[in-house]
This record gives structure tokens, sequence and C-alpha cells, in this order.
């Protein structure tokens, strides 16, 4: 299946989901770029890490999604995005941006992503790249 990260889970230490489940909640907040557009705001975020912690910080509207965009031939990106309610800032979408079938740490990030949303009980459905501008409500 495209953007299956799986595979991975198993050379991602629980030690390593600790260690951002204890990374201060403003530190994390902070790694977020704003994507300033009408009324929702929006947070990318850079850091992997950062973005578990934040989700974990605040309350998330289920599901989480996965949105699988293909570039070539078993390659392309995966956007994770998840509504939440922030307590400082109300409602917020926040997402990350990772990867699957290339070699490096892009699709580390994502199977980090994925297996520290399923240790926190969060739902993952996958949909593909025509649901992202719906999801991040740009358009």
């Amino acid at each position: 299946m495209q953007g299956d990260v799986s595979y991975l889970f198993d050379a991602i230490p629980s030690s390593e989901i600790d260690e951002a489940l204890r990374m201060d909640y403003e530190d994390a907040k902070s790694t977020a770029v704003p994507v300033p557009v009408r009324d929702v705001k929006r947070l990318y975020f850079r850091s992997e890490k950062a973005f578990v912690r934040y989700i974990s910080s605040v309350t998330v509207k289920l599901p989480a999604f996965k949105v699988v965009v293909p570039s070539s031939a078993g390659v392309g990106s995966i956007y994770y995005v998840v509504e939440v309610i922030d307590p400082y800032d109300g409602e917020v979408i926040a997402f990350f941006r990772g990867t699957y079938g290339y070699y490096g740490e892009g699709c580390h990030q994502s199977a980090f992503v994925e297996k520290a949303l399923r240790r926190l009980g969060i739902p993952l459905e996958v949909r593909d790249g025509d649901y992202l501008l719906s999801l991040l409500r740009i358009v």
C-alpha cells in the first residue's frame, strides 16, 4: 500500500516517543510555522517530535488524517493533519509532512508519528492527496 511505513515501527524505540512526550509544551509549539489563512489557525510542524508533543497536550478532534501524496513509483509525501482545541488558541489545525519510500530520515519521521498516534490512542484515517486542501480548510 502506498504510504505504508509500519515496517519501521520496530526501529523506533518507545524511549524516543517518551522523550518527545516530555518536551516542554511551549518549546514544541514554538517550532511550528503559523499558516495564516482565513478563520482557523494552522500550525505546520517541521519536527515530528514537536508535532507529537503538541497534539498530546491538546484536545484532539478524532480522527487524525494521513494524506498520502505519491510523487513517483513507491515514493511520496505523507501529511498528518489533526484538528485540535488548543487551550490558548482555540481551534487549530496542526500538520506535519513526512515521506515514504525514500531512504533517509523522512520515512522514520512518518513511522514515528504513526507509532506515537497509535500509542496515544488517536485513530488515523488514510486519504489521498485530493483531501489535503479541504482538511487544511484552505479551499
